[in-house]
């Protein structure tokens, strides 16, 4: 018995003694102050005495993630969770190593694995969410952003990644208010400015776009080159074509065989009668790139500027062998085959860009042009060839975000060309738009005596059947109308809602934008005034009020709202709150 009890003795109740114990103390300490070098030593002082013992290991892991030396990290929680793979802790640490290595599907997992262990916070969730946003998924980023932003409202990396996300599904006015939010939050975060600056240029607001492009420009130390990129694109869309070139220069100088900023720069060589210079663009972007099949049918408009069509037509060729789905390649070829009077191909053409986009109306027209050229057995005057030989991509088309499919061959849009991305969710009520521009109509001619008036009475919307379920429910199928642009259902079903629970705030704050963007302004302010009247802390509610006092012509009352939105909304954000 005496030898059972002294063998017993002798087995360690923990998997470490005392001198690690004593190592990893001292560590933690050094950790805490953020002293990460000196605490990596005294971790592995202790790693060396416990081999077994993980919490050393794992807290070293996060020393490491803090000095960025991210596989050695990842190396310890690969252990870690070896030893015990219930260990939620380290499941999160090896999403954040992960990540930062750029292994973003497997951050998705580590982060997902942790959720399923039970463990929930906004840094997970809001990890999480970035992972899927590099990955370019959209819509899994949202979901995991909101949860995370609702958890922890001060984080302003989450309102941006969520920005982001937004403007990847094409919803640039909600990505433009979570950029304010960041912003708001940190009034330097100079990535935020940028990213709302690109999506002001989306959204077609090119002036917005350069304030900010220029906020960045003239603090950053070292901007880069998208900034510049950015504002010569909107300098472009502003037909400032001194300012756009310079700006792309600049972008130029820190990546010169960058493809898509030297088809930028082209096109507003071209706009500058300056068709060299774009050649020269045009032709280095073959160059860097010889697979890019907009480069290629670039060139090849700027051949045929110089006469040179049996180059045009090689490179446009090329383009379609490279992507046979390409809609502006097969379209830009026919344009060649029309413009060299070989009619009967340019017809075989424009039907495959046809089959592509059965809605080219333009391909259509040439069709049409083409068989009379045909019928008429004729060639046309080299004079008479007026046709688009020019590059399938505008300078404003650095605006755009993933997946982008070339448009028709124009020569530089007005406005940026959207990326194809799945469409939107439903998601937080949008901020109200500006009123459009009055446009003045020329004056009709007046009809004469015999021509009897009949008035044209707009037919009343009819309200929809009353949806079923419970207030929150009815509430949320009346944001889903709002998301679709039906403000007239939204407006029904919302009343609904509000009537079945009067002290539904959210409800009231929706239906006030639903009638804002019916411009009824009036109803608009009631119903914002009872928003507020029930939740003085809802920041949207002044946000909306704002802008319904500043459409009933009430711009003091506006400010005075914007001030108390921003006021509510900071200090909701600067409460202590629970990660």
């Amino acid at each position: 018995m005496v030898v059972l009890l002294l063998l017993l003795l002798s087995i360690p109740l923990f998997p470490q003694d005392r001198k690690s114990k004593a190592a990893y103390d001292q560590a933690l300490k050094f950790q805490s102050t953020g002293l990460h070098e000196q605490a990596i030593g005294w971790f592995s002082a202790a790693v060396a005495q416990s081999p077994e013992w993980t919490d050393p290991r794992r807290a070293r892991a996060f020393s490491y993630l803090s000095t960025g030396v991210n596989t050695k990290a990842l190396d310890d929680l690969d252990l870690v969770v070896n030893m015990n793979g219930k260990d939620s802790e380290a499941h999160f640490g090896r999403g954040e190593a992960l990540r930062a290595l750029g292994q973003n599907g497997k951050a998705v997992d580590a982060y997902g694995r942790c959720i399923d262990l039970g463990r929930k916070s906004s840094a997970i969730y809001n990890g999480r969410g970035a992972a899927h946003l590099a990955l370019g998924s959209f819509q899994a980023a949202i979901d995991d952003l909101d949860l995370g932003i609702k958890m922890r409202l001060d984080n302003n990396n989450a309102w941006k990644d969520r920005g982001m996300a937004k403007a990847g599904l094409q919803r640039f006015e909600d990505a433009i208010e979570d950029f304010d939010r960041a912003i708001l939050l940190k009034p330097d975060l100079w990535d935020a400015y940028l990213e709302r600056a690109s999506a002001h240029g989306n959204a077609g607001r090119f002036q917005k776009a350069i304030e900010d492009l220029d906020k960045v420009i003239a603090s950053m130390p070292k901007p880069g080159g998208r900034a510049y990129a950015l504002r010569g694109a909107a300098h472009h869309a502003l037909e400032n074509w001194e300012k756009s070139a310079a700006d792309f220069a600049k972008a130029l100088e820190q990546n010169p065989m960058d493809s898509k900023v030297l088809l930028a720069r082209a096109a507003t060589y071209t706009r500058m009668s300056e068709p060299e210079k774009a050649f020269a663009d045009r032709d280095r972007a073959v160059e860097a790139d010889p697979r890019n099949p907009e480069a290629l049918i670039a060139r090849g408009g700027s051949y045929h500027v110089a006469g040179a069509h049996e180059k045009g037509l090689a490179d446009r060729t090329k383009a379609i062998q490279i992507d046979p789905k390409l809609h502006t390649a097969w379209f830009a070829r026919g344009n060649a085959y029309f413009l060299m009077g070989r009619y009967e191909e340019a017809v075989r053409d424009f039907e495959e860009a046809v089959k592509l986009v059965p809605g080219d109306e333009e391909s259509k027209t040439l069709i049409a042009k083409a068989r009379v050229k045909i019928a008429e057995a004729k060639p046309e005057p080299a004079a008479e060839r007026t046709l688009l030989a020019t590059s399938p991509l505008a300078a404003t088309d650095i605006f755009d975000l993933k997946n982008r499919k070339a448009e028709a061959p124009k020569e530089e849009p007005a406005t940026p060309v959207a990326p194809v991305v799945p469409a939107p969710a439903p998601a937080p009520e949008p901020k109200p738009e500006p009123a459009a521009p009055v446009k003045v109509e020329p004056p009709k001619p007046v009809p004469p005596p015999s021509a009897p008036k009949v008035a044209v009475t707009p037919p009343k919307p009819v309200k929809p059947p009353p949806p079923k379920g419970s207030p929150e429910e009815i509430h949320q199928k009346g944001r889903a109308l709002v998301q679709s642009g039906n403000y007239e259902d939204a407006i029904f079903v919302l009343s609904d809602a509000i009537k079945a629970d009067p002290g539904l705030f959210q409800a009231l704050n929706a239906r006030c934008y639903a009638r804002l963007r019916l411009r009824q302004g009036r109803e608009a302010l009631a119903d914002c005034d009872a928003a507020i009247k029930i939740n003085p802390r809802y920041p949207n509610a002044y946000k909306n009020r704002s802008a319904a006092r500043k459409l009933l012509g009430d711009a003091a009352g506006a400010a005075e709202d914007a001030a108390m939105e921003r006021r509510v909304f900071l200090e909701l954000t600067t409460k202590p709150a629970r990660n």
